[in-house]
């Protein structure tokens, strides 16, 4: 009996301790993929406020070129 309960207690320590280490490993990998994501989405709006400051600008430019042409 007494063997049983040794092995028994080995087992659940070692299962314990396998599993911190694959929860660990598992939080720095998803930690990094978040930092990636986030970047990437940063990076989107960047590129959406880009994209719409420059669609004020033609417009602008449209309507200017239209009021040129209209008074000379």
């Amino acid at each position: 009996m007494f063997i049983l309960i040794d092995w028994g207690t080995l087992i659940v320590i070692a299962t314990v301790i396998f599993s911190n280490i694959v929860l660990t490993m598992l939080f720095k990998l998803r930690l990094s993929i978040r930092f990636k994501l986030l970047d990437a989405k940063d990076h989107r709006l960047d590129f959406f406020k880009n994209v719409v400051k420059n669609l004020k600008y033609i417009k602008m430019r449209a309507w200017e070129n239209f009021y040129y042409y209209r008074i000379y």
